[in-house]
């Protein structure tokens, strides 16, 4: 019987699973590798989220431990003193206090991995009605080159090469669906904190870090920004700059030639032109959940003007005030006698009639105030010396004419309790003799309480400069235009500041109390940080 014939090709099939084999144990090991370099990236993750939930711990817990030596009474000191601690979960650090802001540094660390959160908490036991340079209860627009700086009055006066800071502290209380626009060259020196929208547009700068529970829109070119911590959507058209952190919860898109410190986002980073990728110049771009800002929501009129004004159109008032500017009058007051000519209404009156102050509430506290109908200088001069004087105007406060002026001597202060409108038009002038209230033992120089609810209750335009107002108007819109500037303070309805104008924050007023209320503490933001 012969033998079958072997086949030729029996090595090849051999060979051929042998290489299938190792072809698929090649992919079956790369696939091993992959899946063990997506467990370890998952890992680090969840390390790192992990971490962060340790930080926000330290944060609450530190939150709580400072609202219960607030309802203990305990002074700053004792405060400040129990901060900086370590516990098993986080860290905390750098603890420092300028009234009213608290800020700390909380570590959180799991395994090998670490995260660090900035908060910044409000702690108050009263009424500080000026504790940002401008407050804005709805929305606010800066156009031009209007701008917003601070100074410390210790230092003297505000000028901008000697006696000029970047805490001017902006915020715009609750916008609802206005936007809080930025535009052109109108620089912030500080930081803004926003319940809402906001769009930087054209050059506008701000050099400290805006804060917002919605979306920013740095739109136009040139837009320039110290920080961002966005509770919705980050957009940076062409040629805008962040140049610290951007803390964004929801999507970001790029355009060319923007950048950014370094970056994390919780949505979905897009790049309108893909040859120009977004890439940090001082840190790096991480996509992970990222919590939105905690801004909590603040009274717009935490004084209630309207119920502290009640009593006062009832008041027996002692004239009216209503210069003329072809007499250049000056009327004099002091906190126990002032001038009031017998009939300002007759354009050659001369007849001075000496009236006293009345008894009255103001904020719970009883003090010695002039009642005026109304306050109109037009070309006059009001001097202020020999102590704190007060007056309650039922009508308008106006400085329109030339040369009108309010002068107020060292040691000295004045305040207006005003019902009407407040205009300092023309060149008015507020001439203070000292710098602010660090200087004039804690009373600002010049202030002004409104409780007019119509539009427009507060307007200061023309070539007025170097002038001293700390404006308290939650009820009415202000405006500040022209090429006036204002040193304090401005708390409003709304605000807008167009042209040259703009307010220096005298940063003294912060620590003026107005009013008793209960202690409290608000924690107003917290954002991650890159040590």
């Amino acid at each position: 019987m012969a033998k079958p014939a072997r086949r030729k090709d029996g090595g090849y099939v051999l060979i051929t699973v042998l290489v299938l084999a190792l072809a698929a144990s090649m992919v079956t090991f790369v696939a091993i590798k992959e899946s063990r370099l997506q467990e370890r990236m998952s890992g680090n993750q969840q390390k790192m989220i992990n971490a962060h939930q340790a930080a926000e711990k330290g944060v609450y817990d530190t939150l709580a431990l400072i609202n219960t030596h607030v309802a203990e009474g305990d002074n700053i000191a004792d405060i400040q003193g129990s901060l900086n601690r370590t516990t098993g979960d986080y860290i905390i650090s750098q603890a420092s206090y300028s009234q009213p802001r608290q800020t700390f540094l909380s570590k959180g660390s799991y395994q090998d991995a670490t995260a660090y959160i900035k908060a910044n908490l409000a702690v108050q036991s009263g009424v500080y009605p000026f504790d940002a340079g401008v407050i804005s209860c709805e929305w606010m627009e800066i156009q031009g080159s209007g701008h917003i700086d601070s100074y410390d009055p210790q230092n003297g006066k505000y000028d901008k090469d000697t006696n000029k800071n970047e805490n001017a502290k902006v915020e715009a209380i609750d916008p609802g669906d206005r936007l809080v626009k930025l535009d052109g060259a109108s620089p912030i020196r500080g930081d803004v904190m926003v319940n809402g929208n906001v769009e930087v547009q054209g050059s506008a700068e701000i050099t400290g870090t805006i804060s917002t529970t919605q979306n920013l829109n740095m739109s136009g070119g040139g837009t320039k920004i110290g920080g961002a911590n966005v509770g919705g959507n980050l957009t940076m058209t062409s040629s805008s700059t962040i140049t610290g952190h951007a803390s964004v919860t929801g999507d970001v898109t790029a355009n060319p030639n923007t950048t950014v410190g370094s970056l994390s986002y919780g949505g979905t980073l897009t790049n309108k032109n893909n040859q120009n990728q977004l890439t940090p110049t001082a840190g790096e771009i991480v996509n992970q959940a990222t919590p939105a800002p905690v801004i909590p929501s603040k009274p717009c009129d935490p004084l209630d003007i309207t119920t502290a004004f009640a009593g006062y159109g009832a008041l027996p008032s002692q004239g009216r005030i209503k210069g003329y500017h072809w007499q250049h009058t000056s009327y004099n007051f002091t906190p126990s006698s002032g001038e009031v000519y017998a009939d300002d209404n007759a354009q050659n009156s001369t007849t001075i009639s000496n009236v006293s102050p009345t008894e009255v509430s103001v904020f719970g506290e009883t003090e010695n105030a002039y009642v005026l109908d109304s306050l109109w200088l037009e070309g006059s001069t009001l001097n202020i010396s020999g102590g704190d004087v007060t007056f309650i105007i039922k009508g308008d406060l106006n400085t329109n004419g030339g040369g009108a002026a309010i002068n107020i001597a060292p040691g000295s202060s004045v305040k207006f309790l005003v019902q009407g409108k407040v205009q300092f038009q023309s060149n008015g002038l507020l001439n203070p003799s000292d710098a602010g209230a660090g200087t004039n033992d804690g009373k600002a120089p010049l202030s002004i309480y409104s409780s007019y609810s119509g539009s427009e209750g507060v307007r200061a335009d023309g070539a007025f400069n170097g002038g001293y107002a700390a404006i308290y108007a939650p009820l009415t819109d202000a405006k500040i235009e022209g090429s006036g500037t204002l040193s304090g303070a401005i708390r409003a309805k709304t605000l807008t500041v167009r042209g040259a104008g703009g307010m220096h924050y005298d940063e003294s007023l912060g620590q003026i109390k107005q009013g008793e209320a209960a202690g409290t503490v608000t924690l107003t933001s917290m954002q991650d940080y890159y040590p």
